[in-house]
């Protein structure tokens, strides 16, 4: 095992090393400190052949380099030490980031949600908690709830209640997308009447309609074995369902909004 000064040492000539390496300007100056000894063995006033003219020119170009040298290896040192801590503090800050995020459950961020990986992520028993105000996408999903309802996985779903002041509000705020106004109005008519016909027929598909605040939209999937995986995004002036969506396991946003979720869910009659 190293001793501290072993590791101190060890540490210098590394540093030295980093310096010297890649600075051909310092490895050419360096090559003169031989050289110059050398001059004045050969042309110094105690040479083999002094020579005063010779003798001038070494020292004069000596008294330029040694001042070049020193400058470089201390503009070299000193930046090297401002990198290491630039990296130092960029790599603790980008270390601290993903340790908070992690705290938090967070895994990673869709540009686009593909919704069918909501239904097809859920195993037998597994049970998806859904709140939304509607998903203009439906199409895009439809077969895989199905097959999730076929193969017994219990969906408990939360939309927005048709012509409620709430709804009316929400399809006046999208303004960056089609579905807005009546379009919005008839979007949300015609996923609710797709929803509850597949209710009739699939007794684990299970329906209630708020009226209250939505919140965020919220796809929660509680497996069998324990294990959680859920899908988040924001009501902004376009339909979530094009936005930006953030993934998590379980954790402290997880269990925010399975509980944000369960207390609505008591709160609403079965439709």
């Amino acid at each position: 095992m190293r001793t501290h000064a072993q590791s101190a040492f060890c540490e210098f000539w590394t540093r030295v090393g980093r310096i010297v390496r890649p600075n051909p300007l310092l490895v050419i100056l360096s090559l003169g400190i031989p050289a110059f000894v050398l001059w004045l063995f050969v042309f110094g006033q105690q040479g083999l052949w002094p020579d005063e003219s010779w003798y001038h020119i070494c020292e004069t170009l000596w008294v330029v380099c040694i001042p070049v040298l020193f400058s470089v290896l201390v503009d070299r040192s000193i930046l090297e030490e401002s990198l290491r801590k630039i990296i130092h503090a960029e790599v603790r800050l980008g270390v601290a980031s993903e340790v908070t995020l992690a705290k938090t459950g967070i895994r990673q961020a869709h540009e686009r949600l593909d919704f069918k990986r909501i239904f097809n992520e859920a195993r037998p028993g597994a049970k998806i908690f859904w709140l939304d105000t509607y998903c203009p996408r439906k199409d895009d999903f439809i077969d895989e709830l199905k097959e999730a309802l076929a193969r017994d996985v219990t969906v408990d779903m939360l939309m927005i209640r048709q012509n409620s002041r709430n709804s009316q509000y929400r399809s006046q705020e999208i303004v960056d997308d089609l579905d807005y106004g009546d379009a919005w109005a008839t979007g949300l008519e015609d996923f609710a009447r797709r929803m509850l016909q597949l209710q009739q027929q699939m007794t684990n598909l299970h329906i209630r309609q708020y009226d209250d605040l939505p919140c965020v939209p919220m796809y929660l999937i509680k497996q069998a074995d324990g294990e959680h995986t859920g899908y988040s995004s924001w009501f902004l002036s376009r339909a979530s369902a094009h936005f930006v969506h953030l993934e998590f396991g379980a954790g402290p946003l997880f269990s925010a909004m399975d509980r944000y979720f369960s207390l609505k869910w008591k709160r609403w009659p079965p439709t």
